[in-house]
């Protein structure tokens, strides 16, 4: 009853929100992030980039050759393979994959290379080799490196070609400047047929740039993403994106958006069909099928009535189709608001769909189906009143949620085939919510026996054994999913002076991230989206949507 409650109290808003429908066909739109806060920046450390690379290729300290000739102009000469050493800086180079005009001198010439240069720079900046002994191109997937969206760039991000790779700097006159090592020897200047030594310097981007690239420190940090959900939390799609609900610019139009957790880019999807269908917006969390499909719970208006009724829909992201779908029996869907409608979509590791509803007596049902709609299994209520959590994935297809029943706590298991086992609390948890990470690792969360202002955490494994993990995790109880990382690591959020989150590993060893939140409305508390866990991507960084004060923006949380 309490997660119906929450739901519909949430429901009721954006009903309130809802306005018109949106034009058919799928519109793709370009990024519509602020490019300063899409990926973190600090002015000042990229002003000490800038200055620290003008310094070296003015001949200054550190650089410990002055200028050849003694002109002060050509200072830092460009050498084949150089600056690739175990230690950052300056060295002879080699003449490996050398295919210059003329005969290579890299072994005996004391110099760097483009990426030897930046390596350099930003070693002495960072107080640490950021971009290693790796070549040109290796540089941009380093750790902590992250593409800046187009139009994004700031003084002292890399600046890449095929095969070269400066520091951007900034624009003069209007037009992009860098510094760099720019290749072993510069043409001819008519009259002279001479090829001259090449020197570290200011000038003009190229054509041809492939991308801006940022070094993000290890150490907690917060990027704001400018998605605009609805509240219900990112889901992590087949394709690497981060997926949600999302409102469009005007009228509070429902939208459906996909963000690249590398680039931050932002995909806004328009489904076809929408305009025939009567469907005024979608609402909770969606999930994937193994087919690639994205399937969506939506609200139809009748205009006749006045009421609103909810369904099933399924979109198709690579042709922009929206197909409704009709709603299984014992899913009473009825009209907006009333106990027994469908509720929330869940995807199980094996990559089919469940769908959590109610019937007459306002019990849980779990419907799991087919790519096409059809229910291939059903879950019966355990009882009248059960409250399940958001469901969790567990191995070979099976689903977890915490429970709540009659004064009954603990877990319950649904096999594929709809078979519900209860496995009552046994180590005196207020079971609060269940995670899984699709592997087999399965947890829950709640409020620590004989203490009701901590966070327990334990694992569940086959026959609903149990694991505490790290004691006590201290703050105040969030009964929200925690998440879990592939590596086994349980995050769980806690509210106490401020926000954290708790991190926990497989071994039991427990670590506090605190963390500040700030948004356009300078909020310090986190507060996200109902029933989500946070999507945990490749680079371990946790994906949140907050929804109070700054409605639906997305969190990239990343922890060093």
């Amino acid at each position: 009853m309490v997660w119906d409650m929450l739901r519909t109290s949430l429901r009721k808003a954006l009903v309130c929100a809802s306005a018109a429908l949106l034009p058919a066909g799928v519109t793709v739109l370009p990024s519509v992030s602020a490019a300063a806060t899409s990926v973190a920046y600090d002015p000042a450390t990229g002003q000490a980039i800038v200055s620290m690379a003008e310094t070296i290729a003015a001949g200054q300290n550190p650089w410990p050759n002055g200028c050849t000739p003694k002109d002060s102009v050509h200072c830092v000469p460009y050498s084949w393979g150089a600056g690739h050493k175990p230690t950052p800086g300056p060295s002879n180079g080699n003449c490996a994959g050398y295919t210059g005009h003329l005969p290579c001198v890299a072994k005996t010439l004391f110099g760097l290379d483009c990426s030897g240069f930046t390596r350099w720079v930003y070693s002495l900046v960072y107080h640490k080799d950021v971009l290693g002994t790796v070549p040109t191109a290796g540089q941009k997937t380093r750790p902590h490196m992250v593409k800046v969206p187009a139009g994004g760039q700031k003084p002292g991000d890399l600046v890449f070609f095929p095969g070269h790779v400066g520091i951007y700097i900034g624009t003069a006159k209007g037009k992009a400047m860098m510094i760099d090592e720019p290749h072993s020897y510069d043409k001819p200047v008519k009259p002279s047929t001479t090829w001259t030594q090449a020197y570290a310097r200011v000038e003009g981007v190229w054509k041809g740039v492939t991308g801006y690239y940022r070094y993000e420190p290890p150490g907690t940090q917060v990027n704001v993403v400018a998605a605009k959900g609805a509240g219900y939390g990112p889901v992590l799609g087949p394709d690497g994106r981060l997926w949600l609900i999302a409102y469009g610019a005007t009228n509070a139009r429902t939208l459906i958006e996909a963000v690249n957790p590398a680039t931050r880019a932002i995909q806004k999807y328009t489904p076809g069909g929408l305009s025939s269908s009567g469907i005024t917006q979608f609402f909770n969390a969606p999930a994937f099928d193994h087919d690639g499909n994205l399937w969506l719970m939506t609200q139809r208006f009748n205009a006749k009535a006045g009421t609103y009724a909810e369904e099933l829909a399924r979109f198709t992201p690579h042709t922009g189709a929206l197909v409704q779908v009709k709603l299984p029996s014992g899913c009473a869907g009825g009209s907006y608001g009333a106990f027994g409608t469908p509720d929330s979509l869940h995807r199980a590791s094996d990559g089919y769909v469940w769908l959590e509803c109610g019937d007459s007596s306002h019990a849980t049902v779990l419907k799991r189906l087919s790519p096409a709609g059809a229910v291939t299994a059903t879950a019966l209520p355990l009882a009248a009143q059960t409250i399940l959590g958001p469901l969790a994935p567990g191995a070979n297809g099976t689903m977890w949620a915490s429970v709540f029943n009659l004064g009954t706590v603990g877990v319950v298991e649904v096999g594929t085939g709809g078979k519900e086992t209860l496995f009552p609390d046994q180590n005196g948890l207020g079971a609060a919510a269940a995670s899984g990470n699709g592997a087999g690792e399965v947890i829950e969360a709640g409020t620590c026996p004989r203490s009701v202002s901590a966070i327990c955490v334990e694992t569940v494994g086959a026959g609903g054994a149990r694991t505490l993990l790290g004691g006590a995790i201290p703050g105040t109880v969030v009964f929200l999913p925690p998440a879990v990382a592939r590596n086994g690591d349980v995050w769980a959020l806690t509210v106490g002076a401020g926000t954290s989150y708790y991190q926990i590993t497989p071994a039991g060893t427990g670590t506090a991230h605190s963390f500040q939140v700030t948004t356009k409305n300078t909020s310090s508390s986190l507060r996200p989206a109902l029933d989500a866990p946070p999507v945990i991507t490749a680079d371990g960084a946790l994906w949140i949507e907050e929804t109070s004060p700054d409605w639906g923006t997305l969190l990239r949380v990343s922890f060093g």
